[in-house]
Formats: structure tokens, sequence, C-alpha cells
């Protein structure tokens, strides 16, 4: 993970944790029943989360073990290119490298998995308890502890802090491969070291004649704790002294002392440096003269001298160079080993190219790309061809996972019109979206699942697939493209991870964050039209003003002070070519001069990365600004629409509804359905009548009431206000229907003829 990327992480996260931690700050504040509730669930959450982690940093760690194993067997291969070319064991190399590659996919593609079902986990706790929280809240309504807008705002802060937990997952997923990585690197730095080099508490010798002996020495290399190297040795060396040691290989003619002796490997190596900084590694204090001294008794000093920059040419890193020319004479040692020189004596003339096409020369320039040829994204994405299938069903997974927001904020917006309805409806509403919420607590399980499944199985074969094509060319290339200053084996073995890393995550991980984010647009977007699309039109266009913000930051991320990633490649290549020459390192005690020309490589890029991330801080709070600004905006014309009734709660699906319902209604009197009159006494009798007020159904005006009206009489109804006179009117003239009894007209039911044809027959003073 590239510390640009951890830098925004951590802000990110923070970020969140900050927005969760504030969002039930003001809950508890402003109605504490809510938040407690809510706040109960967080165990759960965490639960879910801690289980999520530990299956995951189990997996990753896995992985990152067969990674370093096949990053062991591409830097060995690549670094005896020569000997792998001379047997044409190319193929054979190749399938070391797959076969070492193949138990890191069975890890990734278990890793995808529970990162699916780990988030998904999270999504679902998280819309159970919004489900708990719906249903609570109307009940503080119901109970008047609160009104509709107070538990409303407190429901939508704790809401959003549970969004805020659910939004910082992907940075914990993250952190976890971190943690992993870093397992390893700290437990190296912990180790104690059996051999204390740079402890100042060892005895210091004065002086050194350079008489050795050994007394019944007995030793084992650490790797080979069976193999006996010596058993009971003896030796004797006086000072001043020539003494040959003769014997088969890995007789331990090599097992030999440091600091004062000079040493000549058998394949002695140079690092990527200058040939005066190889030479001042026999000697640190070296002058000028010392180191000429030194290449002119080694025989380099002429062609030395016939190089564009004489002893400041940069030479390429593993390059096998004059055994004897700075280890040995740049220090003046008291003794000198030299170990088979005849068996791989070698030139210091083929190690320096004198060709100046083929000189690297010190400096930054030195890590610039000879060229960089832009590859079309149909050809990044053709990479991934093999495996379309596991591609579409993650894309509809990640789009359906991505939707799932959306549809919870409708949700949450229904509920609050619910809680100003009256408590019959507002249970019937509140228990719909409360059933959804729960769906969609299953819905998120399977889609996060699916959709981390299928891409983490495409992204491990394509890491796969791209590690082995680029081995394979790698392999291909003649043996003077591996002279090349870029084209060391620490570096290439570096690239070989980096950049198929790299593929991945443009290819499958950012393409499984953009589907995310579509579905999420789409969603919201859909949603907001069907709504109101006068405020939807508003906020869209502030969107070049949001979308201008993130895109400064980005760019400003990736580009101010140039590429870090080539700033930190002459670092790790430095170390790595410190570590594959450790014994060189070792035997010239050089270990804290190579540890400050690390420090030294890492300055530079520390300090641009500082200065960076605070320039970039500035383009994220104008986002900020931005977004808020646009918050505002809406929140400002959503009420001008409102004054001029253009809009209200639920405006777009309100008026629908009471349309179509009023359109849909079945009226319980019709009047032109019937028989047909064709003579009306006026005989009006009511027999053991019940009826009550249908806005009123516990009020009864009647109750087995008798009436008889003969035609052609007048008769008074007299009561009290409320007392059912102007009821009987409206009975008879069948504005309502009875709930029990009859009301008959000349001995018929009086629902049986013509409504309007009825009612033309009376008449009515008010």
């Amino acid at each position: 993970m590239y510390s640009a990327e951890l830098m925004m992480l951590v802000g990110n996260f923070l970020h969140y944790i900050s927005r969760f931690l504030g969002g039930f700050i003001i809950g508890f504040a402003r109605i504490w029943q809510i938040s407690l509730v809510t706040l109960s669930i967080v165990p759960l959450i965490a639960l879910a989360g801690g289980i999520y982690a530990y299956i995951t940093i189990g997996l990753i760690a896995k992985v990152r073990k067969s990674y370093v194993k096949a990053g062991q067997i591409a830097e060995e291969v690549i670094g005896n290119v020569r000997t792998v070319q001379a047997f044409a064991g190319e193929e054979k190399a190749v399938r070391s490298y797959i076969d070492a590659l193949r138990k890191t996919y069975q890890y990734g593609r278990k890793a995808g998995l529970a990162k699916g079902l780990g988030l998904g986990t999270l999504h679902c706790v998280l819309f159970l308890s919004w489900a708990l929280l719906v249903w609570y809240t109307s009940i503080i309504v119901h109970k008047n502890i609160a009104n509709g807008a107070d538990a409303f705002t407190t429901m939508l802060n704790v809401v959003i802090s549970g969004l805020s937990l659910g939004m910082a997952a992907p940075d914990v997923s993250s952190f976890l491969r971190a943690t992993a990585a870093a397992y390893p690197i700290f437990e190296m730095i912990d180790r104690s070291t059996s051999s204390k080099t740079s402890s100042k508490s060892a005895k210091k010798l004065e002086k050194v004649d350079g008489h050795i002996e050994f007394k019944d020495v007995c030793f084992k290399y650490p790797s080979r704790p069976d193999v006996t190297i010596f058993d009971k040795f003896c030796l004797d060396i006086p000072s001043g002294k020539i003494v040959a040691l003769v014997g088969g290989s890995g007789s331990g003619k090599s097992t030999w002392l440091r600091q004062q002796i000079g040493l000549v490997n058998q394949e002695p190596s140079l690092f990527a440096a200058s040939i005066r900084e190889n030479i001042l590694y026999g000697k640190d204090d070296a002058t000028l003269e010392e180191i000429t001294r030194a290449a002119k008794l080694s025989e380099a000093l002429s062609f030395i001298n016939n190089l564009p920059d004489g002893f400041e040419t940069q030479e390429a890193a593993s390059s096998r160079g004059d055994p004897s020319l700075g280890p040995t004479l740049g220090r003046s040692p008291s003794m000198k080993y030299s170990g088979e020189l005849s068996h791989t004596r070698s030139n210091l003339g083929a190690s320096f190219r004198s060709d100046k096409d083929s000189i690297i020369r010190a400096g930054a320039d030195a890590l610039e790309p000879m060229g960089t040829k832009n590859v079309s994204l149909r050809r990044l994405y053709s990479m991934v061809g093999p495996d379309w299938i596991y591609g579409v069903v993650g894309t509809i997974g990640a789009f359906a996972a991505g939707s799932l927001m959306p549809l919870f904020a409708l949700g949450v917006t229904q509920a609050l019109v619910a809680y100003y309805m009256d408590w019959d409806t507002t249970r019937h509403e509140v228990k719909k979206i409360a059933i959804l919420f729960c769906c969609g607590a299953v819905i998120s399980v399977i889609v996060y699942s699916i959709e981390h499944f299928s891409f983490g199985i495409m992204g491990e074969r394509l890491t796969l697939r791209v590690r082995e094509m680029m081995f394979s060319a790698i392999l291909r290339n003649e043996i003077g493209w591996f002279d090349d200053f870029n084209n060391t084996s620490s570096m290439l073995a570096s690239r070989l991870e980096s950049d198929a890393t790299l593929l991945r995550t443009i290819v499958v991980d950012r393409s499984t964050i953009l589907l995310h984010n579509v579905g999420l647009v789409v969603t919201s977007f859909v949603i907001a039209f069907i709504l109101n699309w006068r405020i939807t039109l508003v906020v869209i266009a502030t969107y070049p003003l949001i979308i201008s913000g993130h895109i400064s930051e980005k760019l400003f991320m990736k580009g101010y002070g140039g590429n870090l990633s080539k700033a930190y490649l002459k670092a790790n290549m430095l170390a790595a070519e410190a570590v594959s020459n450790i014994r060189t390192v070792a035997a010239f005690c050089a270990e804290t001069k190579i540890l400050d020309l690390y420090a030294r490589e890492l300055v530079e890029p520390s300090r641009n990365s500082f200065t960076r991330g605070q320039i970039a801080g500035v383009f994220y709070g104008i986002c900020q600004f931005f977004i808020f600004s646009s918050y505002g905006l809406a929140l400002w014309y959503g009420s001008v629409l409102m004054e001029k009734e253009l809009a209200g709660f639920k405006s777009g699906t309100k008026w629908q509804h009471l349309c179509f319902e009023i359109l849909d209604r079945k009226t319980q009197v019709v009047g032109d359905i019937g028989e047909e009159l064709k003579n009306v006494e006026g005989t009006i009798d009511f027999r053991g009548v019940q009826f009550s007020y249908p806005s009123r159904p516990d009020t009864l005006i009647f109750k087995d009431f008798d009436l008889r009206v003969r035609s052609g009489k007048s008769m008074a109804l007299v009561g009290q206000s409320g007392s059912g006179k102007s009821s009987v009117i409206s009975l008879i003239l069948r504005f309502y229907d009875p709930s029990a009894g009859k009301v008959m007209i000349d001995g018929e039911f009086l629902w049986t003829p013509y409504v309007n044809m009825f009612r033309s027959f009376a008449g009515k003073n008010q």
C-alpha cells in the first residue's frame, strides 16, 4: 500500500468516525431515548467487524507469505538470468513461479468472500438498527415524548452516525491489509540478532597485526543446523603469511572474519552507485589519492579514466566487479581473503560499460524512463476478458449494493411523513418501512457477498495472469537489457509485484467502487426526479463545482512534486541490493552507511508528501464547502416551492396517491342504478333503524328508531341540537344509509329505486 493512499484512508477514517461520534452526541442532547436504543446496536456492529477483521487478517497474512515466496523465486531467477538462459530454463522458471502463486489465488478468493460477508453483515446490522429506530421513534411521537420534527432530527443524526460507521468499514479493510503486511516488518525490526556488529560495548582492538588462530571451533549455519561445517577445527595463521585454504565446495573456506579482513567473494557485487562510492565501501574516509591508488593496483585505472564521468560513473546494481578493487585496496587491510578467484575472475571493464548509451549517470534523471506509452482502456480491460462471467455477476452485485442506500433514504422520508398522520396510519406505514428495511438487511448480505466474491476471483486471476505474462516477458529479453540501471533484479522483482497489483487496482478494485457508485447515483436520480424534479435540477446545477473540487484534489495528489513512486524506487532498490548482498555489506561493516544512504533517499519523498497533503487538504475543504452549499441551496429552494405550493412533504407521491384514490373509489350510493318509480304516494317508514355518521362511528345517532309519516300528512320533528332531526331527512334523501334497520317508501326499500329519480320527487327547505 502506498503511503499517499494510507494517508488518505486515515483521513477518511477519522472523518467518518468523528461524524459518528458527533451524531450521537447531538442525539443524546436532543432525545436521549432514541440515541440510547441506537447505541445498543453498536456492540453488534463491533462484533461483526471483529469477526470480519480476524478472518481477513489471517487470510491476508497467508496471501502475503505466498507473495513473498513467489517474489524470492522471481528475484533469484532474474538475478541469475545468465545461467537461466544459458541452460534454456525459462519455461521451468516460469512454472516454478506460477506454482508459488497458485496458493495465493486460493487464499485471495477466500479473502474476497470474507470481505463480502463482512461488509454485508455490517450493512445488515445497520439496516436492522434503522428498522428498530423507525419503529421506536414512532412510539416516542405517539406518546408525546417529542414531536415529529424533534424525533426526526434526532433519528436522522443517529442514522447518519450509523451510515458513517458503515462508510468507514472499507477503510478498516484497508487497514487490515496494512496490518497484515506490517506484521512481518515489525517482527523483523524486533528480532534480536545474534551478531552485534553495531554494539558499542564490545571490546575494540587498538592494533591488529593479523595473527589468526582457531581453537576447537565448532560451527553450523543457522539455516542448516543439521550440517556441521567445523567440528573442533584448529588453524594457526601467523601475521604476514599467505595461507591458501584448499578444499571442495562447501568445506568451509568462505566462513571468515570481518572488520580488518579484505574479503573478495566468489561472486563479488557492485552496488547501484558510482565507482568512487563502491570503493569507499572499503574505507569510508579514503581520499581521492587512495581511491586512485586502489584502482591502479587492481589495474582498473586506465579504463576508468576513459569513462565519460571517470570515478563518478554510475554502476548498474548487481554488477559483477573486480574482486579486489574497493573491498581490499580501499581499506588496505591487515588480512586479505580471496575465495576461489580462479572460479569467477571477471574483468571490471565488463561491468562499467563505456558505451555512452549504456552508462547511467548519477542523479534523479536516472530514474526517468526512456519513454512512456499510453495504454488504451480497451486493452486494459481486455486483460480480464477470460473472466467476463465473474465481471457480469460482480457488476450486478455492485449495482444492487449501491442502490440500497437511496432506498434507505426514501424509507426515512416516508417515516417522517407518517409521524404526522393519525396513529393507525402511522403504525401501518412504520410497519411497512420496518419490513422493507429488514428485507434490505438480508439483501445487503447477499449482494455484498456476490460483489466482492466475484470481483475477488476476477482480481486474483488477473494478478496471476499478469504476473505470469510479465515474468515470461522479462525472461525473454536479451542479456544486454538487464545491464540497464532500470532493469536490475531487485527493481524488476519489485515491479513484478507492484505493477500487477496496480493493474488489479485499476481494472478490478476501482471498477468495483465505480459500479457501486453508479448504482447509487442512478437510483438516487430516479427517486429524486419522481419526488420533485425542480429541486433535483437545482441540485444537479451545483455538481460541476463539486466535481471540479474532487478532480482538483485527485490531480493534485497525483501530480504535485512528481511521482513519489519513482522517488521511492531508488530507496527500494538500495534496500533490495543491500539485502541480496548482505555478506558483502557485513564484510565491509557498511550497515550504518547503508542505513544512512537509505534514510537520505526517504527525506525528499517524505517532504513532498507532507507538502502535497497540506495543499490537497485545502482542495478537500473547498470541495466540502461546495457540497454543504448545495445542501443549503436545496433547502432554500425547497422552502420557496413549498411557499408557492409547488412542493410539500412527499409531494409527488402524495398527490398521485390522492388522485388515483379518488378515481378508483367506489361510492356506496349509486344514483343511476335501481328500479324506475312510476308513482310516489309519499308514505315513509323507519323500522328499527340504527345509524351513526361515518366520520364519528363511536357516536350513535339512532338506535332501534321507528317512525311512520303518512302520505299527505305534516309532521314536526322536535328535539335539542344534535338529537337527530336533520339525520332523518338525510336518511330519507339517502345521503347516508343506516347501519341496521330499514328506511321504506310506500312499502318498498328506499335503496331499491333510482336515487336520483326519487330525489326528483322530494323537496327540501334549508
